[in-house]
Order: structure tokens, then C-alpha cells, then sequence
């Protein structure tokens, strides 16, 4: 059995939907849940690899009682959740969903809930507000399912084909009881006369019972097909949403932040279906940004033209809403870690000691190499500046003794040349320690 999930976060984007809840949730309509649903988009789900998502969070309102009046119970006031309605065709593929958002639980929609900002007659244009009676919601979510199911559909359960004329519909009403009817029967036409070949004749010649079933069949027929019944919920799949579990349900932190990657997913999404109005709706009704615990943690994330494709549009959606976002409150990886691995935990939680003793030794560790480096330098330049003394002079004295060979024996020469290839090697291997003091 079918069933349509309204999608708010990173299901907005078609290649994530179809990724997980198959090919058919590609058809899918934009539509928003009215804030009398009684929730709001909030950043409040601690996924277990690290990070902090979307979800939906119950809000209620209190109004204070008058003296000697009895405190009236919370009503929920919710802000209103855009998104997209897909459907989800097949149990193994809801059951895939539901692996996907483990750690939510489902929760029903009514249509009434739901306002639809597309049809499939008029696919998703840039933000289009279109006012629907909870009939044309119906109407237009069956259509949703009409077509999302139609090709999966067996050839064998395909619809017989309409007829192609009100005669022929009359007619194929009115053989089969003619044919299977035992309270029916032709009359035998008299044998002194030869059969009939007129229409009307034919006609004439039929029991009053059957001509008045195959008038009331006919005209019932196109009655009914001129003036249909409105749509009702009672024949429309359910309807769910994903909301957090109350033991997943967190506000960001150090150890859980906002990530960026996951932030583009959505906003991606949000353009593929509604443009830039669409985009900047999801980020002024989404809640929770004033944790002011977001990462920067794509990869390179100071080159983002490298693993951030569309990186300039999403960041200018980001600065428009940047007072609501929190914009500038985003972060490298290293600038994360310093303000939140630096002091405190980000989230009233002090640091570790493990983590104290451990940035104090690889800073003393940096600072002594970093003076050692700057001691060796004179000495390592000293070196340089001598090998190159060195091998002119040998190169003078190889040139000399070629000239002169009689002057220097072979045991007057092959001390000095011992003492040359020493020093040498004794130079080279105090540059090679240190290659890069030498540059």
C-alpha cells in the first residue's frame, strides 16, 4: 500500500529522496504544513556520526489566567514547515526510509494540514502561492499518486480501455444479459416471415424489462460521469512527517554542530524545486541557528569551488538571512577547534585535562624546534659557503696536477685528496639534515 511522506530537510533534494526511497519519489509536489500543525523546523536531532540535523519540534503558547480563573492548557502554535510531498510506493521502500531516519518516529498529517504550492499540471514554478480547498488537496495528492505508482503498475491491472462511444457503451451493457441472463431471452422471430435486418425492428422486437435496463444503465452512466462526487480523505493514502524522538532530540553543540555540507544538501535541494523565494523561506522558518555551532566541513573548506559545486549562490542565500543564520558565526575546521577545543567545550562542558597536557607538550614541542631551526641557520649557511670554497679548490688543483704531473707524486697527492673527500661528506651530511635551511 502507497503512502505519501511530506519531506522538510534533506529529502527536499530529488537525488537524496531517490536514493533511498527509489525512483518513483522523484514525482513529488512543493507544498507547506500550516503552522496550525502545531510544529516547527528546528535544528534538534544528535545524529549518531556527529553532527546536529533537522527535525520538528512541538511548540505550544500559555495565556496567563485573570485572578480566580483557571489556567487554560497550552495550545499548540506552530510556524509554518516548507517542503515537498513524494510518495513512497512499496513497503521494502518505507521500510528503507525508515532506516534512513532512525531515531524519528512517523507522524500523521491531514490534509488540511497541508497547502500546496504546485501541482503537476503546473510543475513547481518559482514559488507560486496557490490557495487550495482541502478537496483540491485530496484531488491533487491522488493525481500525485496516480502518477508516481503508474510505473510500477502490472500490465495485468491496467484499466480496460474507455468505450469509445455512448452506443457501443449501451450495447455492451445490455449483451451480457442478454447472453447470460436466464430471466432473459430473444423472442424467436415467426417462421412464415423472413428475420428483420432494421435497427429498429431488432430493437422493437426485445422484452420491455431489457430496454428499460439498458436505458437506465446508460443514462445512469452519463449522469454519474457529468456530475461527480468531490473527492474525499477517506480514499487517500496516509499521510506522514518525521519528527525526533524525545531521546534524539538536542540543540547543537561543540561536539554536535551545524555542518555545512549538510546545510547545502537542503539548500540545493530548496532550488531545484522553488528557486531563491523557496531557499530563503526554509531558512527564516527554521529555528535553532542562535546555538551559533556551525562548521565549515567541506573539504579545503577555504577553496570551496574545489568540493562545494554552487557554493557562491548558497552562501549569498546565507548572507541574506545572516542576522537570523548566524552567518558569520561559521567556522573553519582549525578556527572550530581552536574556539571550541581552546577554552571551554562550547556548551558548559569543561575541557578535558587529557587535552590541556596534550596542546601544552606539541606547543613547547613547536616552540623548540622552531629555536633550533634558527640556531642551526648561521652554521648550516657557514657549511654551504665552505663546500663551495672547498670544491674550487680541488677543481684548481685537479687542474694543476694534470698540468704539472711530474711536480706531485701519487703519495704526495693522495693524502690531500683523502682530507677533501672528508670534509666534503662531513658538509653534505650537516646540509642533508636540514635541507630546507639551506634554501
Amino acid at each position: 500500500m502507497a503512502c505519501l511522506i511530506f519531506g522538510y530537510g534533506s529529502v527536499i533534494n530529488d537525488a537524496s529522496r531517490v536514493g533511498t526511497a527509489g525512483k518513483n519519489a522523484e514525482t513529488a509536489i512543493t507544498a507547506r504544513i500550516k503552522s496550525s500543525f502545531g510544529y516547527s523546523r528546528t535544528w534538534n536531532f544528535r545524529s549518531k556520526t556527529g553532527f546536529t540535523a533537522l527535525g520538528l519540534r512541538r511548540t505550544c503558547s500559555t495565556t496567563a489566567a485573570a485572578p480566580g480563573e483557571a489556567q487554560e492548557p497550552p495550545r499548540p502554535v506552530g510556524i509554518s514547515i516548507n517542503g515537498v510531498v513524494f510518495v513512497v510506493d512499496t513497503p521494502a521502500s518505507l521500510a528503507l526510509l525508515d532506516e534512513r531516519e532512525a531515531g524519528y518516529q512517523r507522524v500523521r498529517l491531514l490534509p488540511s494540514h497541508l497547502q500546496l504550492l504546485s501541482t503537476l499540471d503546473e510543475s513547481d514554478e518559482a514559488h507560486r502561492e496557490l490557495e487550495y480547498h482541502e478537496s483540491s488537496v485530496v484531488a491533487n495528492l491522488r493525481k500525485l499518486v496516480a502518477r508516481a505508482t503508474r510505473a510500477t503498475r502490472p500490465a495485468s491491472s491496467a484499466p480496460p480501455s474507455p468505450p469509445s462511444s455512448p452506443s457501443s457503451s449501451a450495447l455492451s451493457l445490455s449483451l451480457p444479459s442478454l447472453a447470460f441472463s436466464p430471466l432473459l431471452s430473444l423472442p424467436s422471430p415467426p417462421s412464415s416471415s423472413p428475420p428483420s435486418s432494421s435497427p429498429s425492428s431488432t430493437m422493437a422486437s426485445l422484452p420491455s424489462s431489457l430496454l428499460s435496463l439498458s436505458s437506465s444503465s446508460s443514462s445512469s452512466s452519463s449522469s454519474s460521469s457529468s456530475s461527480s462526487p468531490p473527492p474525499s480523505p477517506g480514499d487517500l493514502p496516509d499521510i506522514w512527517v518525521y519528527v525526533p524522538k524525545p531521546e534524539w532530540e538536542h540543540a547543537p553543540s561543540a561536539q554536535f554542530p551545524i555542518c555545512q555540507t549538510y546545510l547545502d544538501l537542503v539548500l540545493r535541494g530548496c532550488l531545484e524545486r522553488g528557486g531563491a523565494p523557496f531557499a530563503l523561506e526554509f531558512l527564516d522558518t527554521t529555528r535553532g541557528w542562535e546555538a551559533g555551532v556551525w562548521l565549515n566541513d567541506a573539504p579545503l573548506s577555504r577553496r570551496p569551488w574545489l568540493h562545494r559545486p554552487g557554493h557562491r549562490e548558497y552562501d549569498r542565500l546565507l548572507e541574506q538571512r545572516a542576522d537570523h543564520t548566524r552567518f558569520h558565526r561559521r567556522m573553519h575546521p582549525e578556527e572550530f577547534a581552536a574556539a571550541h577545543l581552546g577554552g571551554g567545550g562550547g556548551d558548559g562542558r569543561e575541557r578535558p585535562q587529557e587535552v590541556d597536557t596534550m596542546w601544552e607538550a606539541m606547543r613547547a614541542e613547536a616552540e623548540a624546534m622552531a629555536a633550533g631551526e634558527e640556531m642551526l641557520r648561521p652554521l648550516v649557511n657557514a657549511a654551504v659557503l665552505a663546500q663551495r670554497s672547498l670544491e674550487q679548490a680541488v677543481a684548481h688543483l685537479l687542474a694543476a696536477r694534470v698540468a704539472l704531473p711530474a711536480c706531485i707524486s701519487q703519495a704526495q697527492w693522495q693524502p690531500f685528496l683523502e682530507v677533501s673527500a672528508g670534509l666534503s661528506g662531513l658538509i653534505n651530511v650537516s646540509i642533508c639534515t636540514s635541507p630546507h635551511l639551506s634554501e
